[in-house]
């Protein structure tokens, strides 16, 4: 689905969003829809939403569509493109590849300089999407794709980080 990049600007620049429906079981009892996010962040909503059956119950399956929305920048919504070439992002991420959580000094020196260089990539070659990759932008998004199914209310399910983008 195709949304303002800024809220402000609506007839301006867009985003695409990755959006996925797991329809309700029996349509004929259906009381609306669930909107899912597993929090992260960087999560995938749409993936989760898949996943329903495997963590919702057969009564909530049965009577309401189970809907994930990517946030900007997650899983098939419209990527963050930080560097030019995977040649330069490879050298930005040195410092952090095989590493969880850096220990030593060493580790954690090289691990800061990767962040700082992926910072000033995305702040400058992935501007405009970065900078409208707030959770009060994914809670807008949402918002829209609630008016899209016919929801007059949110009904919302969010795990983790997706509990603050829930309030």
């Amino acid at each position: 689905v195709k949304l303002p990049l800024y809220y402000d600007d609506p007839k301006g620049r867009t985003t695409e969003i990755a959006v996925l429906k797991v329809e309700a079981r029996k349509p004929a009892k259906k009381i609306g829809s669930l909107f899912v996010n597993p929090g992260g962040p960087g999560g995938s909503s749409t993936e989760l939403a898949l996943l329903a059956p495997a963590y919702l119950s057969d009564s909530v399956l049965e009577r309401f569509d189970v809907v994930g929305v990517d946030p900007r920048g997650i899983g098939g919504s419209d990527q963050v493109r930080c560097f030019s070439s995977v040649r330069e992002q490879s050298l930005a991420l040195k410092g952090t590849v095989g590493l969880a959580f850096p220990y030593t000094a060493k580790e954690e020196a090289g691990y800061v300089k990767s962040v700082k260089a992926v910072g000033r990539g995305c702040s400058s070659t992935g501007r405009s999407l970065a900078g409208a990759m707030s959770t009060a932008e994914v809670a807008r998004d949402m918002d829209v794709m609630r008016r899209a199914v016919g929801d007059r209310k949110l009904t919302y399910l969010g795990f983790s980080y997706g509990t603050a983008l829930g309030q």
